[in-house]
């Protein structure tokens, strides 16, 4: 059984791949900045974290969720559909249990 945790990251990651493949009505750009420095480790759609003074920025979905994204591995993020991106995440899990 997935912790509401669990379940309120899962929901975050899966929003942002949605984003980055231009599957819902809010553009990326509104919320993230794709890095552009292709010189660093794991998948290309790295998202570049902005400078937050305040406690209460830090928890807002554009912030709280850049982390765990930039911490996937490609051949999870670069998924064909969201199913797959889905399955992908589910298969991390297991392999952590």
């Amino acid at each position: 059984m997935w912790s509401l945790e669990e379940r309120r990251n899962r929901a975050d990651q899966v929003e942002v791949f949605k984003m980055i493949r231009g599957l819902t009505a809010d553009p990326i750009e509104k919320f993230f900045e794709i890095t552009t420095d292709h010189r660093t480790r794991g998948h290309p759609y790295k998202l570049n974290r902005k400078y937050c003074g305040s406690s209460l920025r830090y928890h807002f979905f554009s912030e709280r969720v850049i982390p765990r994204w930039n911490a996937l591995p490609e051949e999870v993020v670069r998924a064909a559909s969201v199913d797959a991106f889905k399955k992908g995440l589910t298969n991390m899990r297991r392999k952590k249990m």
